[in-house]
């Protein structure tokens, strides 16, 4: 056994001496442009900032005169910085203004990438923004949640809030991701030996977080595949000061929230930073907690405060290993204890306050857009077809119609694609289809193509589309009816 052990580690070595550039292992850039921010409407800037490394990280700037406030945006792992135009727009229409900042190594000119640039870049950016506006914030990304914790600990001088979405440990994450690309006997031994050689030691978000006196919001998915709730649920216990967490309910990993809960997502996102950055009140949850093991799993007493007016809307989440569970109260006054079964030990219990609800009884529940309506009903599909179990009948039978009728149609509109004729919507989803793979730049329903389509889109979606037809009763698709494609944002 020991002698395996050291083949794997021997192997994975090489693999490592063999690779151009181990960075490329864990990120994927893209060299050339989708958009700019010209595409909603922005006036921007390329910026160069430098580096206390001795390099230059660069940029779009995205003046705002509605505020002195900033915040700083850090993508994923990746394309590039225009792929995350529709996460600046939400901060830049709400009146802040927006860096837009390019890891070394993605976009046009951007050489050759490096794991150890990372935090330079992130520092370079806040500092860069400082000399711009007085009141600095960061919204990270997926990776960049990394980068984002790091320049807030870096630089607690001058960001003054933190927003970090798909958050993760570093050591479980390497593991984990490096699991699912190569034999698990090579993928241990190689994410210890890139962590120890590649990544410095102040990239661990782990480190970063509990230097962090400036307030922090977590968002995370509670069926993200990629970067543990569990994870994000640690770093959340561990932040030090103001702290907030919201575990969103049926979604993966980015882009999805942006679809997942459209309307509510841009509210939260933008109340945290006004909130933060430009002292505007906001009403606010949150909750302590203790945990008792019972016969059946763990019992959670979660003390909620809530700020008024009442009722107010409130969902209580909780996060253990591998699982999670949640419960929706109203509010009729500043406190209440909610209790909360669990399986697993709980890692994080937290308490969030929403704004767009719809009553359900003694209840309430998310009062979601034409678009997040029909992004679950294809994150259905997709389930359902993994199961290798047809989704027509069960998404018909569900009075699907509801969904797909006019607001389905509407949804794909608010989306980025929009139709001359939006009876048709049989050449609609196609024509989207076949926009979303010439130009990923374009958003289809439920789908937020970001790089690549998802492979499983366009089956899950030509299965559905003989029950479209008939349901709709449509005749073929028309020259009229053709689908024209348009920005996220255009009309």
């Amino acid at each position: 056994m020991r002698a395996c052990r050291c083949a794997a580690v021997l192997v994975a070595a090489a693999l490592l001496a063999g690779c151009a550039s181990p960075a490329r292992l864990f990120i994927h850039p893209r060299a050339e442009f989708i958009g700019t921010p010209a595409d909603f409407g922005a006036a921007y800037e390329e910026v160069r900032m430098p580096r206390r490394d001795g390099g230059e990280t660069r940029g779009w700037w995205l003046p705002n005169s509605a505020s002195d406030a900033a915040v700083v945006l850090f993508g994923g792992n990746s394309g590039n910085r225009s792929h995350h135009l529709a996460y600046a727009r939400i901060v830049w229409s709400a009146g802040f203004s927006v860096l837009m900042t390019e890891y070394q190594g993605f976009g046009p000119g951007g050489g050759e990438p490096s794991l150890s640039a990372f935090g330079p870049d992130g520092e370079a950016a806040v500092a860069w923004a400082s000399g711009k506006s007085p009141r600095v914030g960061v919204w990270g990304i997926s990776l960049g949640s990394a980068v984002a914790l790091h320049a807030a600990a870096a630089r607690p001088d001058i960001v003054k809030a933190a927003c970090v979405e798909g958050s993760f440990r570093l050591a479980p994450a390497m593991r984990s991701y490096m699991a699912h690309v190569m034999p698990a006997v090579l993928a241990a031994p190689l994410a210890v030996l890139t962590r120890g050689v590649f990544i410095p030691g102040d990239s661990d978000p782990e480190g970063s977080v509990g230097g962090i006196a400036a307030p922090v919001f977590f968002i995370h998915g509670d069926r993200d595949h990629l970067t543990s709730t569990l994870w994000a649920g640690e770093l959340f216990e561990g932040a030090p000061g103001p702290r907030e967490f919201w575990l969103m309910g049926e979604t993966g990993h980015a882009p999805e929230p942006l679809r997942s809960c459209d309307g509510e997502y841009q509210e939260q996102i933008t109340r945290f930073f006004r909130r933060t950055l430009r002292g505007e009140r906001q009403p606010q949850a949150g909750a302590t907690w203790t945990a008792r093991r019972v016969a059946d799993g763990w019992e959670i007493d979660a003390d909620v405060v809530c700020e008024g007016p009442f009722p107010a809307p409130v969902e209580i989440s909780a996060v253990g290993d591998g699982e999670t569970a949640r419960e929706r109260v109203w509010m009729s006054g500043p406190h209440d204890h909610v209790f909360i079964c669990m399986a697993s030990r709980p890692a994080s219990v937290s308490a969030r306050r929403w704004t767009r609800v719809e009553y359900a009884g003694a209840t309430w529940r998310p009062d979601l857009t034409p678009v997040s309506k029909g992004y679950r009903w294809l994150r259905r599909a997709n389930e359902l077809t993994s199961e290798g179990r047809p989704p027509v009948a069960e998404l018909l039978a569900a009075n699907v119609d509801e969904v797909l009728g006019p607001a389905y149609t509407n949804a794909l509109v608010e989306a980025g694609i929009a139709a001359r004729d939006p009876a048709d919507s049989r050449a609609l989803f196609q024509r989207a289809l076949d926009t979303a793979q010439e130009k990923p730049y374009y958003y289809i329903l439920g789908d937020a193509v970001y790089y690549e389509p998802q492979s499983w889109s366009r089956a899950a979606v030509a299965e559905m589309l003989p029950g479209l037809y008939k349901l709709k009763a449509l005749d073929p698709p028309g020259e009229k009816n053709r689908a024209l494609p348009v920005p996220i944002g255009g009309k």
